[in-house]
């Protein structure tokens, strides 16, 4: 199934700064936009909704009867967007990496098997060696 999306992230941001700031000038300052880039894009979204968000006047900008709710969802959506990419880039960020270790045998006895379960529990995309000999080996391994 195909579906076109008529608002995005960016139409939010612009939204919200458009009411924050009350004018497209100032809007466009605030998001380091060029003034006739956020007309436009504002302009391109009013045509894809099928309806005016903005009543422009020489006072500045003011939402229609479209806008509440547009601003309202914008609000919503825009941290739960953040959300979603602060978890994506947690489990992305640690896909693939290895963790190697080395441990005496005393420490392996009395730590390794707790430790490792509550790690790899936490982060089951990090893969885990560990390597347990007396401590000239894990010197060894640990150097190289």
């Amino acid at each position: 199934m195909h579906s076109t999306h008529t608002v995005d992230l960016k139409d939010c941001e612009r939204l919200i700064a458009l009411v924050e700031h009350g004018s497209f000038a100032a809007a466009a300052r605030a998001l380091d936009l060029s003034q006739p880039a956020l007309t436009r894009a504002i302009q391109a979204l009013e045509r894809r909704l099928g309806a005016s968000v903005f009543v422009r006047s020489s006072a500045g900008v003011k939402p229609t009867d479209v806008g509440p709710l547009l601003l309202e969802r914008a609000r919503d959506l825009l941290p739960r967007a953040g959300e979603i990419d602060a978890a994506i880039g947690k489990v992305g960020g640690l896909r693939g990496v290895e963790l190697n270790l080395a441990f005496g045998p005393f420490p392996a006895a009395m730590l390794l098997e707790t430790a490792l379960l509550r790690f790899c529990a936490a982060a089951p995309e990090v893969g885990v060696r560990a390597f347990i000999g007396d401590w000239a080996d894990v010197l060894q391994r640990v150097r190289t």
